[in-house]
């Protein structure tokens, strides 16, 4: 697993460090004879930093956040090695930010998660340049409180404890990362801010190279951001054809069949994961969650088990006007939509609606708008004579 050590981390970035560390400085400096002048006499950004300010960086009595600058000029003359000043962090954030990462995981470990953050921030985010500041804020926009929950979570488990208000996340529906942890996803990446606008995103080319899951995460991340799962299958939805194409060739590198539609007169694009690829993807996702128990897709993760459900029903029931009795069952207690007559029947939502229209078109069935989208009532109760055939399930 590939890692950002302390040494990849941007300049700006200001550390907490343990008091202990700090009394390490003071006497290794004793025994090298080091005054405060002396040791900051080398220093190479005097200009950024004053003696005043050097000195009362590296206070023992009272810790505050030190530059990162300084702390690699201390390390370096004292010959104390990094992999000593990591474990000595505390907490780290840029100059004047009001979000701290605390209990940090340094060095940060590139993990699937790590991909997904940044899958995200190229589905449903990107990063934004406050006019009237120099600082670079990465933005997740996502309206699933429980979605938006589990995007600070990944966020979390990459870099540590993030200090947001505690309502932030049940108030907005866009998620800030702080400056340091943009800048590091940014660097790692090395892309500019605009290769992840949604007309211009890309996969970077060395995550093609990676191991299955995570590409199984980088999907994921897509699906949770411009995926549907209908009719036993996964369409996600872009207008960049470029990173549909990107998408695809991760779909064949983990052997899913999918094929990318035609472009709409909206100037979208369809790319679907087809039935036999979407059973594929959902025990890669099982395998990527047993090792990330934190994660969800939330609706989508349910919508995409009762399809598996469906599918591994051991008997199907088949015959003439079975489903369409079921369906007039169903529409004397309530109006239900077509989605939800799907769940009920165990089939897809197509199926649902082919049984619909035949029902409407005989006068039994109608439509009624409701909040959103349509709903069916019953018009006229009826029975139909039936001829039930079970068998066993051959698409098992």
């Amino acid at each position: 697993m590939d890692s950002i050590p302390i040494k990849n981390f941007p300049l700006q970035t200001t550390l907490l460090i343990k008091r202990s560390f700090l009394m390490k400085i003071r006497e290794l400096r004793k025994y090298y004879n080091l005054s405060m002048p002396k040791l900051y006499a080398k220093f190479p950004y005097k200009k950024k930093v004053s003696l005043t300010s050097f000195k009362n960086n590296l206070e023992v009595e009272y810790p505050c956040y030190i530059r990162l600058d300084v702390l690699f000029h201390i390390c370096k003359t004292l010959t104390i090695p990094l992999r000593v000043l990591e474990r000595a962090i505390i907490a780290y954030r840029t100059k004047k930010s009001r979000i701290i990462i605390r209990n940090p995981t340094i060095p940060i470990k590139v993990s699937p998660i790590f991909y997904m953050l940044i899958a995200h921030l190229m589905g449903d985010g990107g990063f934004i340049r406050f006019k009237t500041k120099k600082t670079i804020y990465s933005g997740y926009r996502q309206y699933n409180e429980i979605l938006r929950r589990s995007f600070l979570d990944k966020a979390e488990y990459v870099f540590g404890n993030l200090s947001f208000p505690r309502d932030y996340i049940s108030k907005s529906t866009r998620i800030y990362l702080p400056e340091c942890v943009s800048l590091i996803l940014m660097d790692y990446v090395n892309y500019p801010t605009e290769k992840f606008l949604s007309r211009k995103a890309r996969i970077p080319e060395k995550f093609f190279k990676a191991n299955r899951m995570y590409l199984v995460a980088l999907l994921t991340a897509f699906i949770i951001d411009k995926g549907n799962v209908d009719s036993g299958q996964i369409c996600i939805r872009l207008i960049n054809k470029k990173l549909i194409t990107d998408l695809a060739e991760i779909c064949k590198r983990l052997g899913y069949d999918s094929t990318i539609g035609k472009r709409s007169p909206s100037g979208m694009y369809n790319f679907y994961i087809l039935q036999e690829g979407l059973k594929k993807y959902w025990k890669d996702y099982k395998q990527l969650k047993r090792q990330y128990v934190f994660l969800t897709m939330n609706y989508k993760e349910e919508a995409l088990q009762k399809f598996i459900q469906r599918k591994k029903k051991f008997y199907r029931i088949e015959g003439m006007n079975v489903n369409k009795n079921t369906v007039v069952k169903l529409l004397k207690r309530e109006l239900l939509s077509a989605k939800e007559i799907a769940y009920a029947l165990r089939i897809s939502r197509q199926g649902a609606k082919y049984h619909l229209d035949i029902l409407m078109r005989l006068g039994i069935v109608k439509r009624v708008r409701a909040r959103r989208g349509f709903n069916y009532a019953l018009v006229k109760d009826i029975n139909f004579k039936e001829t039930k055939v079970s068998h066993l399930n051959t698409s098992l």
